[in-house]
Formats: structure tokens, C-alpha cells, sequence
């Protein structure tokens, strides 16, 4: 014989409703956001040195970069995303195209999304001292501000979260693409999970790392998913 208030199988768990509303489940209004890096590009590979003039640009996709971006667009238009937004950076303007073409959807650019500000004029790497004083730091506290003259962890934070809120606030109950930047990424899910180290996983190019927001609330449901990477060939 059936519970109570069941409709002939087990009564449902009420335990399950606090757990649905903590992650968000069955709540239209709530923004889905899809945080994706960029494919692989020329400095993911050592095979690029970037002159002063073409760091607000950055370096293009590479052949598999571009792979890796048609992938992604396969993977994420299944999804049903309803908007696409990009850094202002070449590699993650490329990483979008495909999805954004495949949905009939323009890429939207947006600011305060570019990767970690890290001052290359700071040091060369030939300053043995100095590359052991930034190994120690890191080791102690994975954080931007290991590196001698680079944008500090507490303004990256800030910046990154501006830019998402803006994004979220414009988008209640629909799923967003957002194309960004590794460092983008850790800072963004370091700060609503409340982790201090802004480095603390590995984000694979074109991994895929989920958010739900709904007001206030941020709740982490993916974390660098690259099952749409099905070959080893094309992970990097």
C-alpha cells in the first residue's frame, strides 16, 4: 500500500526539497552560467612572444584551438544557451565564434572579464633569485600577488565579480556562455566558494565550469568539464 500523499510508488524525501533549493533546481528565474576558457592559444604553448602593442589583443587560437572551439560549440548549442559573451581578448573571441555562430547568436563583448593582469616587463625568468622568491610565495599562498607587479587578487576579484553580476543581472532565468580566461575562472569560483588561493585547479582550454545565480546566491555545479574533449590528442 502506498504512503500518504503518494501517487502509488515511495513518497517523496522532503529532505530533498532543502537540497533543490540550495542548488537551485526548478528554479526558472535562476541564471545558468556556462564559464568556458578559451582553446589553446600561442602562449598556452611557449611557441609566441607577445610584443607591448598586442596585449590587449593576445595571441590567436591554434590549429587544435580552433578544434577545441568547434567542440565546444557542438557541446554547448546542445545545452540550449541563449547568450554568448567574450572577453575582449582575440583567443576567447575566436574559443566563441562557433557556438555563436551555430545558435544565429552575436558574440557579446565584455569587459572586465580579460585575463589577470601579470607585468611580463617585471622580470624575464633569467633572475634565479627572484624566480625562487615567487616559487616560495606560491607555495605558501597560490595568489597573483606572488608575482612581482601584477594586478592585485583583491582588485581581480572585485573586477571578475562585477563583470558576472552584470552579466547575471541581465540574463534572470536563461543560460549564458561566458568565454574567458583561466585566471578569470579560478578568481570567480575561488571567491563564491570562498577559497583564499586564487590558484587551485588546473583549467583545461575549453573546459567547461558551471554556475547557478539567483539573487545573492551562487551555487558551483561544474568544474573544468571537457567531456566533449573525447580524444587525448585534443587536451591541453
Amino acid at each position: 500500500m502506498a504512503e500518504s500523499g503518494s501517487s502509488g510508488g515511495r513518497a517523496r524525501d522532503p529532505m530533498q526539497d532543502f537540497f533543490r533549493d540550495v542548488f537551485l533546481v526548478g528554479h526558472p528565474e535562476a541564471t545558468r552560467l556556462y564559464l568556458v576558457r578559451h582553446g589553446q592559444a600561442g602562449n598556452n604553448v611557449g611557441s609566441m612572444v607577445l610584443d607591448d602593442e598586442d596585449e590587449t589583443v593576445g595571441p590567436p587560437l591554434t590549429e587544435l584551438g580552433f578544434e577545441q572551439a568547434r567542440r565546444l560549440g557542438r557541446r554547448l548549442a546542445a545545452e540550449g544557451v541563449d547568450a554568448v559573451y567574450s572577453s575582449t581578448l582575440l583567443r576567447a573571441r575566436q574559443t566563441a565564434e562557433p557556438l555563436a555562430e551555430r545558435l544565429g547568436l552575436a558574440v557579446q563583448l565584455r569587459e572586465g572579464i580579460e585575463e589577470v593582469g601579470l607585468d611580463r616587463s617585471a622580470w624575464d625568468g633569467s633572475d634565479v633569485k627572484l624566480r625562487a622568491r615567487i616559487l616560495a610565495a606560491l607555495r605558501e599562498r597560490p595568489s597573483w600577488d606572488a608575482f612581482p607587479g601584477a594586478e592585485p587578487s583583491e582588485k581581480m576579484r572585485a573586477r571578475v565579480m562585477k563583470a558576472m553580476d552584470q552579466v547575471i543581472a541581465e540574463n534572470p532565468g536563461r543560460r549564458v556562455a561566458v568565454f574567458c580566461h583561466g585566471g578569470v575562472i579560478q578568481s570567480y569560483i575561488a571567491a563564491i566558494l570562498g577559497i583564499q588561493d586564487d590558484v587551485f585547479f588546473y583549467p583545461f582550454n575549453a573546459g567547461i565550469s558551471s554556475v547557478r545565480a539567483l539573487g545573492e546566491r551562487r551555487t558551483l555545479w561544474r568544474l573544468n568539464d571537457i567531456a566533449h574533449l573525447d580524444q587525448r590528442s585534443v587536451v591541453s
